[in-house]
């Protein structure tokens, strides 16, 4: 019988777990239908990231040379860009990615929408990535909502979950591959992203130390160009790469968090509101059941009563007449009972 329950458990906790992912599902599914992608209102800037040219660790000139670092504690998952200074400082510039979305559903979703923005909060570019697909498929719209990139992980040759995101196609609107790359992980030391262009040229790198304190920074390094090297090309994947990294609580050691401050404090504050919604109905059920049982105590008192009777201490209004009009509800024990309810029509008829 043990072996019975503990099955009939189980069938029960997968019939949970299975239903709850559907209903998140279905939850995904119809608010990425409901997306538009985002446009900016003015002209486009060019170049949208206006970064200064720069050389990597390796004496390699780029045209644009920047960094990127998670905003911890961000209202929104966020990941800022700016530049280091000689000391390895980071300075912010203003412009950032932010995972976009902060509403009641978000906890229950994974959309993976993604805004690049500049300091005054407008559209520089968006990345759409679709969270029903096994590896990387991420979509890089401009500014103006037109699709600019395509990025596609080779699911087939990862091994194991601490190299996602490690080997990345990058096609252009049309299809065409223009870009692949190449990642080099040290246990201590400094991980390496390259992107190449058809030629085997490098067009973009990112770097990050494999153990640092705080939030993770990388450094870019872009050709700029429609091609792999544009620099919201490499600045979406260490983005990315930043989010799916991270792990959510020690609890779990799970990776992919794309929340801010927000899904949180939006998750606890509707399970706060359900506990809340959860107790006014219980108090309301409650009171409403002790007036109902109170109005049914007393009319059944006096559905229950016969006529003359006393029911609940309540005497017959019948009986109470025929005291009003001097007439006993009962007969002397010296007169008998027939005599007596002629003479005393109320009375007897109290008796009943």
């Amino acid at each position: 019988m043990a072996g019975d329950s503990d099955t009939a458990a189980l069938c029960i906790r997968l019939c949970v777990t299975l239903a709850i992912v559907a209903v998140g599902a279905l939850f995904t599914f119809m608010s990425r239908e409901a997306h538009s992608v985002p446009t900016r209102a003015g002209a486009c800037p060019s170049p949208p990231l206006p970064f200064p040219a720069g050389a990597d660790e390796q004496g390699m000139q780029f045209a644009h040379s920047f960094a990127a670092k998670r905003d911890y504690g961000a209202w929104r998952a966020t990941v800022e860009l700016g530049t280091m200074d000689a000391d390895d400082d980071f300075a912010a510039s203003g412009h950032k990615l932010e995972v976009d979305g902060c509403h009641w559903w978000s906890p229950w979703v994974r959309n993976r929408y993604i805004n690049l923005v500049d300091g005054g909060g407008e559209v520089l570019a968006s990345v759409d990535s679709d969270p029903f697909s096994l590896g990387w498929s991420m979509k890089v719209y401009d500014c103006k909502g037109q699709l600019s990139h395509t990025i596609e992980e080779s699911r087939g040759v990862i091994q194991g979950r601490r190299f996602k995101g490690a080997e990345l196609t990058v096609a252009s609107p049309a299809g065409q591959t223009v870009g692949t790359s190449a990642y080099d992980w040290a246990w201590l030391g400094t991980n390496v992203m390259a992107l190449s262009d058809g030629a085997g040229a490098v067009v973009a790198r990112a770097t990050t130390p494999s153990v640092y304190i705080g939030t993770q920074e990388w450094r870019l390094y872009a050709q700029g160009g429609e091609g792999a090297g544009d620099p919201a090309v490499i600045a979406a994947v260490a983005a990315y790469k930043t989010w799916t990294d991270k792990k959510k609580n020690c609890k779990d050691c799970s990776h992919s968090d794309f929340s801010g401050t927000c899904e949180p404090f939006i998750f606890w504050g509707e399970i706060l509101l359900l506990v809340v919604l959860c107790g006014v109905g219980f108090i309301a059920l409650t009171a409403a059941e002790a007036a109902f049982r109170g109005a049914v105590g007393s009319g059944g008192g006096w559905g229950q009563a016969k006529l003359g009777r006393v029911a609940h201490g309540v005497p017959s209004p019948i009986g109470a007449a025929s005291r009003r009009f001097g007439q006993p509800a009962h007969p002397p024990e010296h007169q008998g009972f027939g005599q007596w309810r002629a003479q005393n029509p109320l009375g007897a008829a109290a008796d009943v």
